[in-house]
């Protein structure tokens, strides 16, 4: 009795994992919203080259199942403020920065370094500690529509990975490795790729 009820459970699980799978289109469709400005991802608690692997990896993401859409690289939001005479993103910001550059929306990601737990390397030499390390992070990415500053859509994500070629100062971490591709680029990947869902089509069980 015990077999054949075990067996049945196997048969079950088997069953329930064959679902006829039913396609849910992307809940954000670029082509409502292009031209699209994007801004360098922001780096946040860290230094380093992490933001342009990160933008490359943001637009990868929101255009690999939506390609042909425009998208409009216009550099760090610190120059991007400077020339529209601006000290923070704002609504009138986000305006000026429609008007100046002819686009419809703007992506602005943050990636945020909220803890890093070093395996270290000391270094005589200088004064800090080069590391491989588990580095905790957030990103949030939001999608601002230009014409009343209005923000329309927002993502979120965390994530956790092992990372090389550290710099860790006294005060700050630096994120310098010559290949950043090797040395985090999964750690950007897993960020991007749930802060973006929304840009890519999902599977979900007919009922």
């Amino acid at each position: 009795m015990k077999k054949f009820s075990f067996g049945l459970l196997i048969v079950l699980v088997i069953i329930a994992g064959c679902c006829k799978k039913i396609e849910i289109p992307p809940v954000i469709k670029m082509e409502k919203y292009e031209p699209t400005a994007i801004v360098n991802v922001i780096l946040k608690g860290a230094e380093g080259n992490l933001s342009g692997i990160a933008t490359q990896r943001l637009i990868e993401f929101m255009t690999c199942e939506q390609p042909g859409n425009r998208i409009l690289e216009i550099g760090t939001l610190e120059n991007i403020l400077e020339d529209i005479g601006s000290k923070e993103i704002n609504l009138d910001a986000i305006k000026a920065i429609g008007e100046k550059y002819k686009v419809k929306t703007i992506i602005i990601g943050e990636i945020f370094i909220s803890d890093v737990q070093p395996q270290m390397s000391l270094n005589f030499e200088f004064p800090y500690v080069s590391a491989k390390a588990n580095v905790s992070s957030e990103m949030t990415v939001r999608l601002y529509e230009t014409e009343f500053g209005a923000t329309i859509w927002t993502g979120s994500s965390w994530a956790k990975d092992e990372v090389g070629n550290l710099s860790i100062f006294k005060n700050y971490v630096s994120f310098n490795a010559e290949n950043p591709d090797d040395a985090y680029g999964n750690l950007v990947n897993e960020l991007i790729k749930w802060a973006t869902l929304d840009f890519r089509k999902t599977y979900e069980c007919e009922k």
